[in-house]
């Protein structure tokens, strides 16, 4: 007995028959609904990534230089506070603020 795959579904066949007698079903592509729209996506041209990138590298080095005013303060504040215990707690809120703000 003779069987082949078409498209997703399995038939067999008497392997006698010719290619008129045999309905034909066409295969289908492999992707799945949600990547069916990617032959319409238009390819972005050299000034859109050119702003794209200039904003990513911009939001970065915001984050780097608030990084580096807080590390530079931190002994100020240990100072001005008296008290070298409680810059874990400072840095975590540090920490927390970034990430809400990440997130909205």
């Amino acid at each position: 007995m003779d069987q082949a795959v078409i498209g997703h579904e399995k038939r067999s066949g008497s392997g006698t028959g010719t290619a008129a007698e045999e309905p034909q079903v066409e295969q289908e592509p492999y992707l799945s609904a949600s990547s069916a729209h990617i032959k319409d996506v238009v390819p972005t041209t050299k000034l859109q990534f050119l702003v794209i990138f200039i904003a990513l590298t911009l939001a970065i080095f915001c984050v780097a230089l608030d990084n580096t005013i807080i590390v530079t303060a931190i002994p100020r504040i240990t100072d001005d506070y008296r008290t070298l215990n409680d810059v874990g707690w400072w840095v975590d809120l540090l920490a927390a603020n970034l990430i809400i703000f990440i997130l909205t």
